[in-house]
């Protein structure tokens, strides 16, 4: 319907001067909608037709159609923003000439000679063509990429909330942190099992909550109470199940403590909320308990033979067998298994190393499974003991964010005494008959070797772009066996990683919080 000046404007105007203006402001508010609708509809990119989901074709939604990009001015820039804008990390690669073989119309394609930096968040955020324009034939133009694929990310607590509390306000937690408070050991059950009673205030004794204290948080009570050096198991206790003496708080636990790194000497050097009210407690209905020692074992990795045994190999996946059995490979890898019929010649970069770990404590270090429940493993000949013993990791960090982008693990270790000291004697061999479970462990002064040729002593970092990084390894990553010091399980280098070189330096020891 035309528009009409008299209509919008009653009072009198030169002649024509307001209906131009008018116009011409209607219009601009048509091509900036018009402009916002394309670049609305044309902001997702997937990838289709790669034998894995972090390569293939680049399909561009736009229109409500799904089309391709053609390979004029493709380049790895284009193919990074494609890739970002796909969920995944900086590109590997780029294809062209309709690598994939797409099935694909020879006359729809979306963009057309893309021109990208490579910081840019969209590819329509290149330069380029208009949208939809273009002078290519799809079936032989159109553009792919291969992308690295990014691992979780994490970023740290905010400081006035160290623990993640959910629910939990600011001032609240100001207000409980501080609170002032004793701790009381009392015997429960058999043995040397201590239920941990606090005093919040010099109010009644009630609970510690359970949800995020470990045998670091066990050994630091340990000291306070003066019960022994360490934390050797933890307990929990139905709080009505409780009747103990100077207990008269059961409602609900009025301690909650975390974050401590195992070597402290008083609770309150680590994080510590208490209220007679209760505090935010997920385990409300639980009592923490804990069984203390002076003698544990206390694992350290050597940072020599990890910085020199670095090394990088390129392996098929018929060779991986047994290592797929256990996960130690990039998720891409078992992509590949499941929709390429040729997977068994696809290559992985693989970054092998050696791990050589000492017990240097004073008890043996001992699998936290009964021998009962360990497993047989046909391919590696011998009985797993662990599930998780070693983490590996390749990471970034920039501005406070931990950005993984390759990991790894020892998912199920033999652990065995391979050297020892002068003075110590090895007395733990891992079993090679079914029949027979053996003994497993490290007994103190000896060493667990396992050399860079073994399964799983790796990274798949297929899927990493050549850099510099963090690389990190951390054992008995969960704290799942109590040890006397927890500083020293972890090992951080500074890694290179190049097309045909790869190398650590700067090793050193530290605590697995330290990234």
């Amino acid at each position: 319907m035309p528009i009409s000046c008299e209509q919008r404007v009653p009072f009198k105007i030169p002649d024509g001067l307001v209906c131009q203006v008018i116009k011409f402001v209607w219009l601009c508010i048509l091509l900036a909608s018009s402009n916002a609708a394309g670049d609305a509809l044309a902001t997702a990119v997937k990838l289709v037709d790669g034998f894995s989901s972090n390569e293939g074709t680049v399909m561009l939604l736009f229109n409500s159609t799904w089309g391709p990009v053609c390979d004029d001015g493709w380049n790895l820039d284009a193919a990074s923003v494609a890739c970002r804008q796909a969920g995944f990390g900086p590109a590997m690669t780029y294809t062209t000439g309709n690598r994939y073989r797409t099935q694909l119309r020879d006359d729809v394609m979306h963009l057309d000679d893309v021109r990208c930096t490579g910081t840019e968040t969209a590819l329509t955020d290149c330069r380029s063509r208009p949208l939809g324009q273009h002078d290519c034939r799809a079936n032989f133009e159109a553009a792919g990429a291969r992308c690295s694929v990014l691992g979780p990310s994490r970023t740290p607590a905010p400081d006035w909330n160290p623990l993640r509390l959910e629910g939990a306000s600011r001032e609240w937690l100001a207000n409980m942190s501080l609170s002032t408070f004793r701790l009381r050991g009392v015997t429960y059950g058999h043995g040397s099992s201590l239920a941990v009673l606090a005093e919040v205030s010099n109010g009644p004794a009630g609970a510690v909550c359970v949800d995020d204290v470990t045998l670091r948080e066990a050994s630091v009570i340990c000291r306070q109470l003066g019960a022994g050096q360490y934390g050797r198991f933890l307990h929990s206790f139905e709080i009505s199940d409780l009747t103990l003496d100077g207990l008269t708080n059961s409602s609900r636990p009025v301690l909650l403590l975390g974050n401590c790194l195992g070597n402290e000497t008083l609770t309150r050097q680590c994080v510590v909320y208490g209220s007679n009210r209760g505090v935010p407690c997920k385990s409300s209905a639980l009592a923490l308990g804990v069984t203390c020692t002076s003698d544990l074992p206390d694992l350290v990795p050597d940072t020599q033979a990890l910085q020199t045994s670095v090394y990088l190999a390129k392996v098929p996946l018929y060779y991986m067998a047994c290592a797929l059995e256990e996960n130690c490979a990039s998720p891409m890898a078992f992509e590949l298994q499941k929709n390429d019929p040729h997977w068994p010649f696809a290559n992985r970069n693989l970054l092998k190393f050696s791990s050589i770990v000492a017990n240097e404590g004073t008890r043996d270090f001992l699998p936290l499974r009964d021998t009962g429940t360990w497993e047989w493993h046909l391919c590696h000949m011998h009985y797993h003991s662990m599930e998780y013993f070693a983490h590996y990791e390749v990471y970034t960090r920039h501005n406070r964010t931990h950005q993984t982008f390759a990991s790894g693990h020892k998912a199920s270790f033999c652990l065995e005494d391979n050297a020892c000291r002068d003075g110590s004697q090895p007395r733990f061999r891992c079993s090679q008959d079914p029949t027979e479970r053996g003994t497993q462990g490290i007994s103190p002064g000896c060493k667990d070797i396992y050399l860079h040729d073994l399964d799983c002593q790796w990274v798949d970092v297929t899927e990493l772009p050549y850099g510099r990084y963090a690389f990190r390894l951390v054992v008995n990553p969960e704290y799942l066996v109590a040890e006397a010091s927890y500083s020293n399980n972890a090992i951080i280098c500074d890694l290179y990683y190049s097309v045909n070189h790869v190398s650590l330096s700067g090793c050193r020891l530290t605590h697995p919080f330290e990234y």
